[in-house]
């Protein structure tokens, strides 16, 4: 499909980013799904432009950067104007969108009344009325209908094309889980569960966690217990190492968390055949809802689970083929798709007119 949409994308966050840095180094969730959707939009013939902290002014992927403190060039006036998680990233294009250009709101995290009275969006989220794009079901149904939207539309993200790219080795890979989401989100209490339980049952499995030491105010396990443990806590990894550890590991585990709205890092692993195990807490029940991975009701079943997993190799095997089956619902190509019958729904939308 083709396109004729002129499309521009506003992030806020302080990452210094572009199409030609985003794999140098670990990164963001929403750095990295922006990059990505302007690549994808980009090649549908869309004329994208990305406003954010990137180092310099550049043309990447088909793709035009520019850091937010440089001055809107004339004469390019936009169909769409997509802002990351901030509605008030709309002031700053006030005289566009009064001229025609549609605003999106493009929600990452959790969107309730408490957090945007607190981060004093609420005078810009009523003043703009934006269409809002959110990332699943449980995201959506965690803001309330209330909320003063044109519209609402679910578009999950993709995953990058390297992981497509990737063949995850069919020979069986000697017992390793991984913990790759941010520390606060439930890491300590998988390690208390490894460290009293997973290790004595799988003495000759390991754990690599990528969450950075720095993001860990305390540990009750000394490094000498956490190394007789084959437990490694390890600095986050841009994403080549990610793809290298997922294609050498025998599962993912992540209980979830309330204020997981998609989880990047499960998807990816689902697309390399990598099963989840998990409390199906936040959005990782959607995760694993066509057999990516397994649901834990509780901290029994989900020792029981990794136990599994990492000891039987069949059991290992025969999740990692139901995960890698469910792979291409996470192609960017389709998620394109999705936001161009967006773009087309809303400039036909009498809201808009």
């Amino acid at each position: 499909m083709t396109s004729t949409y002129t499309i521009l994308i506003a992030d806020c966050t302080n990452h210094p980013y572009n199409g030609e840095n985003i794999d140098d180094k670990a990164t963001g969730g929403i750095p990295l799904v922006t990059t990505r959707l302007a690549e994808a939009l980009a090649k549908t013939g869309c004329r994208v432009t990305v406003r954010n902290n990137t180092p310099e002014n550049l043309t990447a992927q088909g793709v035009i950067w520019e850091n937010r403190s440089t001055p809107e060039l004339a004469g390019t006036q936009p169909d769409f104007i997509i802002a990351c998680n901030d509605v008030t990233l709309f002031n700053d294009y006030k005289d566009m969108i009064e001229k025609g250009s549609i605003p999106v709101l493009w929600i990452h995290n959790l969107f309730t009344w408490k957090r945007v009275f607190k981060k004093g969006r609420l005078e810009s989220l009523f003043h703009y009325k934006p269409d809002a794009v959110f990332l699943g079901t449980y995201h959506a149904n965690q803001c309330s209908s209330l909320m003063p939207f044109k519209s609402r539309t679910i578009i999950p993200h993709g995953v990058d094309d390297r992981f497509f790219n990737t063949q995850k080795s069919n020979t069986p890979n000697p017992p390793q889980a991984l913990f790759l989401s941010k520390a606060f989100r439930g890491f300590n209490h998988i390690l208390d569960l490894w460290m009293t339980q997973i290790h004595a049952q799988c003495p000759d499995a390991r754990l690599k966690a990528f969450i950075g030491r720095n993001e860990l105010p305390s540990l009750k396990f000394n490094e000498q217990s956490l190394i007789n443990a084959n437990v490694d806590i390890l600095n986050r990894a841009a994403q080549s190492v990610v793809i290298n550890e997922i294609t050498k590991s025998t599962c993912l585990i992540y209980p979830g968390h309330k204020d997981e709205t998609f989880c990047n890092v499960a998807a990816e692993s689902t697309v390399l055949g990598l099963p989840i195990i998990t409390r199906g807490i936040g959005s990782l029940s959607e995760r694993i809802k066509n057999g990516a991975g397994l649901c834990a009701t509780s901290d029994g079943q989900m020792v029981k689970a990794i136990v599994q997993c990492l000891s039987d190799p069949k059991t290992a095997q025969d999740l990692s083929i139901k995960a890698a089956a469910q792979r291409d619902q996470y192609q960017w190509k389709n998620r394109t798709l999705d936001w161009l019958a967006l773009f087309a729904r809303l400039k036909s939308s009498p809201l808009h007119t």
